[in-house]
């Protein structure tokens, strides 16, 4: 296929164009056709290229035509599941078609999001056996019904979410795959399936953590993502985040009871031995707690910067245990016969491997099974090549988990490393989470992604440019080479749809946080009478929304009121979407990623700007590590990723070309500091009040007579007793 020429690339996106005749409907935007032509150029000059494209630009099409009509293979990688499946199911068929060319895209998962075909008959057999005691498993008979005829075998696809239990034991992990040893390897196996697809298509959608992990591995990780020649990077805005995660190394105080575990490890060390490490583990991380204690407890993260004797001892032990199943590899005899040459001293090394591998099968014979309830030998065992295979990933499971120990225990590397420890709740069996993470990626992204020769890489989000425009992005990307740059003008009427209001607030301060969240509450309350409900309310911290939450609730809001944690996550916006002038408080994670439509959602307060906050260890040291370079750590780290925080709350607002509503920011800053112009021009140019007054004349203007009559039904049903059903307890 020719390559098409740039003005080629802006009909496809004109009246009438390409895009136009197969898609009914379609509407010409100028910012999708100039984020296009700056896509082409990008590919042919193998460039970087950062793109902010508005919500409304269009931004998978402006993206996916001029790739594809590029003819090279291409890489998108996402930040979640549900824009990867509307580009393979819709986004890319679409462009295609458009093109003239046949669909060749493949969605590229990780192992973990598939059925392991040779776990799933031993669970089966497990489960039938078992159905005998306890009766039989519902979700194990509907999943047995979907693999007979699915054809991907990705989880994702279930009409139901596999029970915690049940998930590992049936989908495909890293540390139990046989590989060979597995009589589906060739045909069958749904992993090596995908891949195989993957390996020859021309679209590969994926995530940016498999992204990232593929790249880092080089060669090796070509069999997990095969390489592109272009990266489109969507949800960019992500990227250093999920680079922090991927260059990481994270281990849980459950780590080492989880290993341990495994029949495997008693079997081959005994219980003695296997006791003793776990006991090691408890008194490592207690040792921590203590530390955290006397730095004045355990509520939030606090960063390591000083060695940890007990948890490189726990590791060296690891280390030894792991060295030690090693040379007593019970299936290890025919490659010390192999190597024997008739030497007296090689022959023994085999005739005590024999010994130790009939050891080993004797215990096999005499292990008491889940599967038959401590009867004897499981209904169908496993073959010795696979179970050769299992053991030598218990072996690299141990020595794997020590280097991880090893590297959170020393201070050498501090200068690049910030390691710290992290309390957890809410997660069964983990309390606290210990983190060695780069104070930066950028190296490793310049090394991975950025800085190969012959690729272009162009990220692109709905929020890429702060205040300083794209400089403080370039520098946490790794972006050596000039990057094309680029902010497409929004397509929605921002001084005819919204308006942004701040309200004269006292400024927060901690010794007067009660006084604080009265008027924010109170500003709330009126802002709730002007929007009539139909409101999101994020808050910068968990203290923030439930001081808010418990005074409105203590006021009896006259609206559905519900706060973050009443439910899970969906639940409560599915409640949102479906109760009328319903009000949902919230923490950072409703900021982005919520889509409300219509007049469901008319008013989004934020409670104050969303500064990183010093204290966080990743945070502080990414700070220090500014102010060493010579920079300012306010100016240059803190104000550019509250400013990208701030527009993405503020996108909650505005999804469509028919919405209409207020942004309220109950923060002085925004007005009363120097740098508070800078903020505001990065926000969509909604004109700005400071006179609540204008609120309801806002509302009265864009929404006229409807809201007021449904108010007056309320009114009626109030007065009748029928309040309360507005506001049912929470589902749970």
């Amino acid at each position: 296929m020719a390559k098409p020429a740039k003005s080629t690339i802006a009909a496809c996106f004109a009246s009438g164009g390409a895009l136009a005749r197969a898609l009914p409907g379609y509407l010409p935007r100028a910012s999708q056709a100039q984020m296009a032509e700056a896509v082409w150029q990008a590919i042919q000059s193998q460039s970087p290229a950062l793109i902010e494209a508005p919500t409304g630009t269009g931004k998978s099409l402006a993206y996916l035509i001029p790739a594809l009509a590029s003819g090279k293979t291409v890489v998108v990688a996402t930040a979640n599941k549900s824009l990867q499946h509307q580009l393979f199911l819709k986004d890319v068929p679409l462009a295609a078609r458009a093109l003239g060319m046949e669909p060749n895209a493949v969605l590229v998962k990780g192992r973990q999001n598939y059925v392991c075909q040779w776990k799933w008959e031993r669970e089966w057999v497990e489960r039938q056996l078992l159905a005998q005691i306890e009766g039989p498993g519902g979700q194990v008979n509907a999943l047995r019904d979907w693999l007979a005829g699915t054809a991907s075998g990705d989880v994702d696809e279930l009409p139901f979410l596999l029970a915690p239990d049940l998930q590992p034991r049936v989908v495909s992990l890293h540390d139990d795959c046989v590989q060979q040893a597995c009589r589906h390897f060739e045909e069958g196996c749904f992993v090596n399936q995908m891949r195989d697809a993957a390996a020859g298509a021309q679209v590969l959608i994926t995530n940016h953590h498999l992204l990232l992990t593929a790249l880092r591995l080089g060669e090796a990780g070509h069999r997990l993502l095969p390489p592109g020649q272009v990266y489109i990077i969507d949800e960019a805005h992500h990227l250093v985040d999920t680079a922090t995660a991927v260059f990481s190394v994270e281990v849980t105080d459950h780590a080492v009871e989880g290993l341990l575990a495994r029949t495997v490890y008693a079997e081959h060390l005994g219980t003695d031995t296997v006791d003793e490490l776990r006991f090691m583990a408890r008194a490592a991380f207690d040792d921590l707690r203590a530390q955290a204690r006397a730095a004045g407890g355990e509520s939030g993260a606090w960063r390591i910067e000083e060695e940890l004797p007990r948890l490189r001892q726990l590791a060296q032990a690891l280390k030894a245990q792991g060295q030690l199943l090693q040379d007593h590899n019970p299936y290890a005899r025919e490659a010390a016969r192999a190597a024997a040459g008739g030497s007296p001293e090689a022959t023994a090394k085999a005739t005590q491997a024999d010994e130790v591998a009939e050891a080993w099968r004797a215990m096999k014979r005499l292990r008491p099974t889940r599967a038959t309830g401590g009867r004897g030998k499981a209904a169908e065992p496993v073959d010795e090549a696979a179970a050769r295979q299992l053991y030598e990933l218990a072996v690299g499971s141990l020595n794997g988990l020590a280097d991880d120990f090893l590297a959170l225990s020393s201070a050498r590397h501090d200068d690049r490393v910030v390691r710290y420890a992290e309390p957890v709740s809410g997660r069964r069996q983990v309390r606290l989470v210990l983190h060695a993470s780069p104070i930066t990626p950028a190296t490793e992204l310049a090394e991975h992604l950025f800085g190969a020769a012959g690729r272009a890489v162009i990220c692109t989000s709905a929020t890429l440019a702060a205040s300083d425009g794209f400089r403080s992005v370039t520098t946490r990307l790794g972006i050596a080479r000039p990057p094309l740059e680029l902010v497409t003008e929004t397509v929605f009427d921002y001084p005819a749809q919204a308006l942004l209001y701040q309200p004269a607030l006292p400024e927060f301060r901690w010794d007067q946080r009660e006084v604080y969240y009265d008027a924010v509450a109170a500003e709330i309350e009126r802002l709730l009478s002007a929007s009539r409900g139909r409101a999101l309310c994020l808050f910068t911290s968990w203290a923030g929304l439930e001081q808010t939450a418990a005074r409105l609730r203590e006021r009896s809001c006259f609206w559905p009121l519900r706060a973050q944690g009443d439910a899970p996550r969906e639940a409560l916006l599915a409640w949102f979407r479906g109760r009328a002038h319903s009000v949902l408080l919230a923490t950072r994670a409703f900021w982005e990623g919520v889509d409300v439509q219509g007049e469901d959602l008319s008013l989004v307060v934020l409670d104050k700007l969303p500064f990183p906050s010093p204290n966080d260890p990743l945070h502080g040291a990414r700070m220090k590590a500014v102010e060493a370079a010579g920079g300012s750590s306010f100016d240059d780290y803190l104000l550019p990723q509250m400013t990208l925080t701030l527009k993405q709350g503020f996108g909650r607002l505005i999804r469509t070309a028919g919405d209409r509503g207020v942004v309220a920011i109950l923060d002085e800053r925004l007005s009363r500091k120097g740098y508070g112009q800078a903020v505001r021009r990065a926000l969509p140019p909604a004109p700005l009040t400071r006179d609540f007054s204008a609120v309801p004349r806002f509302f009265d203007l864009a929404l006229g007579g409807a809201v007021d009559f449904a108010l007056e039904v309320m009114g009626r049903e109030g007065a009748e007793g029928a309040t309360v059903a507005l506001d049912p307890a929470p589902d749970g």
